[in-house]
């Protein structure tokens, strides 16, 4: 469905030219969950702006959608940004049925059809009349993602969605976002820096580099939804840590201090073993 192929971006900056990422390929199919996973400033929200036609790529990079290239914003992907971009002036039911009306592909009725059944969708169906401001971070991300889905994208891009949120709240709009997907059978790429959001969450990860952007590593999860934090999904959190320990400890020592030194945690090197065994 999504292909990208050697997409690479830089910028100027004070005079200077730097390099975002580099040489970026993968590929995302129908129905398939993709997380862009790496450390802060790694260029996995450039990719993800690039794919939504928000930012063009150097020159020799594709992105193709269906096969047909990405230049521009279209309305078969549709993006879901960290902080919900909700117009203050429209009602929760007003934001969701703006596209819809904007389309002008709907009738008054099919589009008030749509909009009520997507709130509902995220259990927003109580809150239809109130604005942005009465609502709380998480309601306004579930209004967010509602609004996406009314116009039946056949992508859907979340560029850390979550990350604002307190942890109970992350952690219950990750368990509706895995309802949403089984149920719409949406693609979606997914950007977080958190690895078990990642985990929890995603069919395929891509591991990124530091700064200049590059795919490092990539794990498949193969288990059936909704998911649960299991043993075999902590050996896969550790491994993925493993992988990034070199990236974060990069970071780490060019913000804090350069005698940072990583030190990861310890799991069982089996994926099976579990801390109740031999008792």
């Amino acid at each position: 469905m999504l292909q990208l192929n050697k997409v690479s971006k830089s910028f100027k900056q004070n005079g200077e030219v730097f390099q975002a990422v580099s040489d970026i390929s993968f590929f995302v199919k129908e129905g398939e969950f993709v997380s862009l996973l790496g450390p802060s400033g790694c260029g996995k929200s450039t990719v993800l702006k690039m794919i939504a036609g928000l930012e063009k790529a150097d020159t020799g990079s594709e992105i193709l959608l269906q096969n047909n290239p990405i230049k521009k914003p279209v309305p078969e992907q549709m993006m879901v940004f960290q902080e919900a971009a909700l117009f203050p002036w429209l009602t929760v039911f007003e934001n969701v049925a703006f596209g819809l009306k904007s389309a002008g592909k709907l009738s008054k009725k099919e589009v008030e059809e749509t909009a009520s059944y997507y709130l509902a969708m995220v259990h927003m169906s109580k809150f239809i009349h109130h604005y942005p401001h009465q609502l709380s971070g998480g309601m306004k991300q579930r209004v967010s993602i509602a609004r996406a889905l009314a116009l039946d994208p056949k992508i859907l891009l979340m560029d850390e969605p979550f990350s604002a949120l307190d942890e109970q709240t992350r952690l219950i709009l990750h368990g509706e976002l895995e309802e949403i997907v089984m149920k719409t059978k949406k693609s979606v790429v997914f950007v977080t820096h958190n690895i078990r959001e990642a985990v929890t969450l995603s069919d395929r990860i891509l591991t990124f580099s530091t700064r200049p952007g590059q795919i490092k590593e990539e794990f498949s999860i193969q288990m059936s939804r909704p998911r649960v934090m299991t043993q075999e999904l902590l050996y896969i959190e550790n491994k993925i840590l493993e992988v990034l320990r070199e990236e974060i400890e990069k970071v780490m020592k060019n913000e804090i201090d350069d005698a940072y030194e990583f030190k990861s945690r310890t799991f069982s090197d089996s994926a099976v073993d579990d801390m109740g065994s031999g008792i």
